[in-house]
């Protein structure tokens, strides 16, 4: 119906023309015409009427022709526009689904997130209780030390008086607390030796010397130990080794501290002297107490042992003279 309508505009618009000629009025009475100038103007208008058809064909061809274009293009324009719906739809259904799996993955990512902060906060909680069980622990550790050292003390002028029982029980307390005390282990070991208890001492001593194997005093603690121990044993190989194993002690101890002495104030180098008196060998025995002497020249223990031995070599020197004699 449009399409009807557009073609009977375009046929109006173009015969306009002729309808004005023909339909003209004149406003003066016309001659009354020869009959060779009415055929002559008749065929002028059946030949013009004419040109007016052409151009009125050539007219409904153009607007067919305009309303092709018109269609094709109403026809592309609503298929575009359902194509444009169409990809809107499915990009929605598109957006949509990326929307979803973005909001999943954002989801999983935050509990991810969530996890390991809580992880962290867990790790943390851990490490601060350990360092403050450990600052505990510590302090805990300084209180007991410092109340060890204040038996040590104790046990000390226990021992000066002679209540070696009384000091043991003390050291054994004092090494509750601080069970690596090096100067415990020493001073339990000392006492048991002057006690007798030679095993246990050894066992003490020992233990200083896993903690400080370098540490003089229980060095030559030990080589004390270790000769009376020897000189309770038969002659024999296992006994020399004692001894032997003794003097080492003994000297690796002074090798470190020239004028170490014991808990009694009394020079190592005395200690040795009798191990070397003990095997006969007068002129390390005599070397030994000199160098005692030298140290602790108040103490009469290595001037008695020096008489002896010079007397005793002496003796000896005297003997072997009078056996060139004879």
């Amino acid at each position: 119906m449009k399409r009807i309508y557009l073609i009977s505009l375009a046929l109006f618009i173009f015969l306009i023309p002729v309808v004005a000629v023909s339909g003209q009025t004149p406003t003066e009475p016309a001659p009354t015409p020869q009959p060779t100038a009415d055929v002559a103007a008749i065929q002028a208008l059946a030949t013009e009427v004419a040109n007016s058809a052409e151009q009125a064909k050539d007219a409904f061809d153009q607007a067919t022709n305009f309303l092709g274009i018109f269609e094709a293009i109403g026809l592309i324009v609503a298929v575009l526009s359902g194509l444009i719906t169409v990809l809107a739809v499915v990009g929605g259904l598109v957006g949509f689904r990326g929307l979803n799996t973005a909001q999943k993955d954002l989801n999983e990512a935050r509990d991810r997130f969530e996890q390991e902060i809580k992880e962290k906060q867990d790790e943390l909680s851990k490490v601060r209780q350990e360092m403050e069980a450990s600052t505990e622990k510590q302090r805990q550790n300084a209180a007991n030390a410092n109340l060890a050292l204040s038996l040590l003390t104790l046990g000390e002028r226990q021992y000066r008086s002679q209540d070696f029982q009384g000091a043991l029980d003390t050291y054994r307390r004092a090494l509750e607390l601080d069970p690596e005390s090096l100067i415990t282990h020493y001073r339990l070991g000392y006492v048991y030796t002057q006690s007798g208890v030679l095993e246990k001492a050894e066992y003490h001593l020992n233990r200083a010397l896993e903690i400080e194997k370098n540490f003089a005093p229980a060095l030559a603690a030990l080589g004390y130990v270790s000769r009376r121990i020897g000189e309770k044993m038969p002659e024999g190989i296992e006994r020399s080794q004692i001894l032997n194993k003794a003097e080492n002690l003994l000297l690796q101890g002074l090798a470190i501290s020239h004028k170490l002495v014991d808990d009694d104030n009394e020079s190592w180098w005395g200690s040795l002297g009798g191990l070397y008196r003990r095997r006969g060998q007068i002129d390390q025995a005599i070397m030994a107490y000199e160098n005692a002497a030298a140290i602790t020249p108040k103490s009469s223990y290595a001037f008695s042992n020096l008489a002896l031995l010079y007397l005793q070599k002496e003796n000896k020197i005297g003997r072997a003279s009078c056996r060139e004699r004879v």
